[in-house]
């Protein structure tokens, strides 16, 4: 014999309990099917972390090994070949390569590892090639047509001294 009781509406206690849990049993269902679509969502960003990580590992292992058969060739070069270590070493032009050569290595693997952003990187590279440019130009003497390299005041300017 089952005993229920009663509630003031007439409705059987029982009956509106096992109402409530089974509401709350939908609620957890709910909340696990979201949980479960988190868990989907981390496992598909770890993913997508995993594949670019191991991209910059495999980039900067091979900057890596430029960097190491430059400094190996130069070092063979300067062992067996003592004209051309002397061309590369014993001008400035020739460590400057070899120096600016290093730099871009070395910026490209900030770069990829993101050390560096954007904007650093957009000024370092521009800062480089302002320079090899301008090297390039400033190569021959400026002062061949007897200028001094000083600026000289404009006629008629009081500072002239006219």
């Amino acid at each position: 014999m089952k005993h229920r009781l009663q509630i003031l509406g007439g409705r059987d206690v029982t009956e509106t309990a096992l109402n409530a849990l089974r509401s709350e049993r939908a609620k957890i269902a709910e909340l696990g099917d979201a949980f479960k679509l988190i868990l989907k969502q981390i496992e598909i960003r770890n993913g997508e972390i995993i594949a670019k990580e191991n991209f910059r590992l495999w980039v900067a292992g091979g900057f890596g090994l430029l960097v190491a058969l430059l400094i190996f060739g130069l070092l063979l070069v300067a062992l067996f070949k003592k004209d051309m270590a002397n061309a590369i070493f014993g001008t400035g032009s020739g460590l400057q390569f070899v120096a600016l050569f290093l730099i871009l290595i070395i910026v490209g693997m900030f770069g990829v590892s993101e050390i560096l952003g954007d904007k650093e990187l957009a000024a370092i590279l521009a800062a480089i090639a302002g320079y090899i440019l301008g090297r390039s130009q400033t190569g021959t003497d400026t002062t061949q047509n007897g200028d001094s390299g000083t600026p000289q005041p404009a006629p008629g300017n009081p500072a002239s001294g006219s």
